[in-house]
């Protein structure tokens, strides 16, 4: 039994949960005060106590291990070694100490006390709280109606054995107390390192994306007079800007993937390869054709899945020669600003990835004069909720907000519109990535 018991001392870190080890700990400790009130019976002549401890203590160790060589599961066991302290040791201890002046009827508390502990709140825990419930009254109201339980102890000690069992349930409700606090502890510690195993992992995938990201240098060399406001709604994110250079054309774009955090990060790599590749390897410039690829790509790579997996991304995407601009989009607008006017091309009603209909994506051209203003964007700014009301930010308002900057230079343009942001965003959650590009010629 103890080769047993202690075999399990030094796997119970790899091989059983916190509950497992709390149900273990209390038939332990339950079982060494069934041999030390077992001693108490003896003292006492309480020869029914010696003979429920004794048969008690080896259903505790017969249970233990049963369930140690993984016999019966771990509901079951909890119901054994707590159905073994109701009916063997209190409820037989109590009807032979007195019933309802028996210092043993108070140990009836520990019951369901266990049974939230080991079972939480369940049908099972509430069924021993009234099985508790009902042996006490049952007790009480037998002593009133005139029936004698018997004492089959010496009653010339029943103040020792009272303090016994009164010291002895405090103990008990302590040391339980004490090994549940213990691997509560234990497990927000684990709790806590494996917090910070994915915070780290996460983080380093955080350096990873912000590797695919075009630097800053990049965007000031192709765009002087321009600015990217880029804020993840966690640590990583599925939204990206991406700035590609092909036949004297600089292509830029805002890239809206499927979900945020790490599973919106992970396609964001996807569609970021797909539209390099439609560029360097495919050798295409035109918006429409590059989205087009990307499409047929992005595709590929999650056919390749078992599941039917629909993720994909929307983007608007531009490509500036001198002043000439073409822009093609999946759901998401290009905004141009002249002379005070806002003027929308609004992009195709297609994501890309695997969707019903998968017609061409449109290219829109432009010629675009000194001045003009071009923004492209997520829809996680507009879509932020805020305010007095708590509602959505709005493309009406973000329209306002850009014709009201547009005196200010590019990089006061992002401050207003990030500080913009946050005082709409007030106390609520940020609910989406946020990502917006905005050019001036």
């Amino acid at each position: 039994m103890f080769k047993t018991i202690l075999s399990y001392r030094k796997k119970e870190e790899s091989l059983f949960t916190d509950k497992q080890t709390l149900l273990v700990n209390f038939i332990v400790i339950t079982a060494l005060f069934a041999l030390l009130y077992a001693t108490v019976s003896f003292l006492i002549e309480f020869n029914y106590g010696i003979i429920a401890m004794v048969i008690c203590f080896f259903i505790f160790v017969l249970t233990l291990l049963i369930f140690l060589k993984e016999k019966i599961n771990y509901k079951t066991t909890s119901n054994l070694y707590i159905g073994n302290a109701y009916f063997v040791a209190i409820t037989t201890c109590s009807f032979f100490s007195g019933g309802d002046i028996s210092p043993v009827l108070s140990w009836f508390i520990l019951i369901p006390v266990i049974s939230l502990l080991l079972l939480g709140r369940c049908l099972t825990t509430f069924i021993w709280l009234s099985l508790s419930i009902v042996a006490m009254l049952s007790a009480a109201l037998a002593g009133i109606y005139g029936y004698s339980f018997p004492v089959a102890f010496n009653y010339d000690l029943v103040k020792h054995f009272s303090l016994i069992c009164t010291v002895g349930l405090a103990a008990i409700v302590f040391i339980v107390t004490i090994l549940f606090e213990k691997e509560k502890e234990k497990s927000y510690q684990l709790l806590e390192e494996k917090n910070h195993e994915i915070i780290d992992s996460i983080n380093y995938a955080k350096r990873i994306q912000t590797a695919i990201l075009p630097p800053k240098k990049l965007v000031k060399e192709y765009f002087q007079k321009s600015f990217i406001l880029y804020k993840p709604k966690d640590i990583v994110s599925g939204d990206f800007y991406w700035i590609e250079t092909i036949n004297n054309s600089v292509l830029f774009a805002v890239a809206d993937c499927t979900g945020h955090g790490v599973p919106g990060a992970i396609v964001s790599v996807i569609c970021n390869n797909g539209l390099n590749r439609s560029v360097r390897e495919y050798g295409l410039s035109e918006p429409g054709e590059i989205l087009d690829k990307t499409r047929e790509i992005v595709i590929q790579e999650f056919e390749k899945s078992e599941d039917d997996v629909r993720d994909g991304m929307d983007i608007a995407i531009c490509s500036l020669n001198n002043n000439r601009l073409k822009y093609a989009g999946a759901h998401n607008p290009l905004w141009i600003i002249r002379n005070g006017v806002l003027l929308e091309t609004k992009a195709n009603r297609e994501p890309i990835g695997k969707f019903d209909t998968q017609l061409p994506y449109t290219t829109h051209s432009f010629d675009l004069k000194q001045g003009d203003s071009i923004y492209l964007f997520s829809d996680g700014y507009v879509d932020q909720f805020g305010g007095e009301k708590d509602k959505k930010f709005k493309a009406k308002a973000f329209k306002e907000l850009l014709l009201s900057i547009q005196n200010q230079s590019m990089e006061e343009q992002k401050k207003i519109i990030e500080e913009e942001f946050e005082k709409w965003k007030g106390n609520l959650e940020q609910l989406d990535d946020v990502c917006v590009i905005g050019v001036k010629i």
